[in-house]
């Protein structure tokens, strides 16, 4: 379940109240979530031998950046 399935869900219950803060919070998890999905789907890289002898480099993806939060 998403973050966003989860919220919505949760929006569902009587003492669960819509908040636009929220929303934009769950929006940005969301992303998050699926932007990680993404990245740990990816084909594992390891350079061959020649790369190595070589020195080349293969690309490696950058892991997603996270969020900062905070609310009261």
């Amino acid at each position: 379940m998403t973050p966003k399935q989860r919220y919505e869900k949760d929006l569902q219950r009587t003492d669960f109240y819509s908040d636009e803060a929220q929303a934009h919070a769950v929006e940005a998890l969301d992303n998050l979530y699926h932007q990680w999905i993404e990245y740990l789907n990816q084909p594992v890289v390891r350079p061959s031998v020649w790369q190595k002898l070589l020195g080349k480099k293969t690309h490696v993806s950058q892991p997603p950046k996270g969020l900062y939060m905070w609310g009261g």
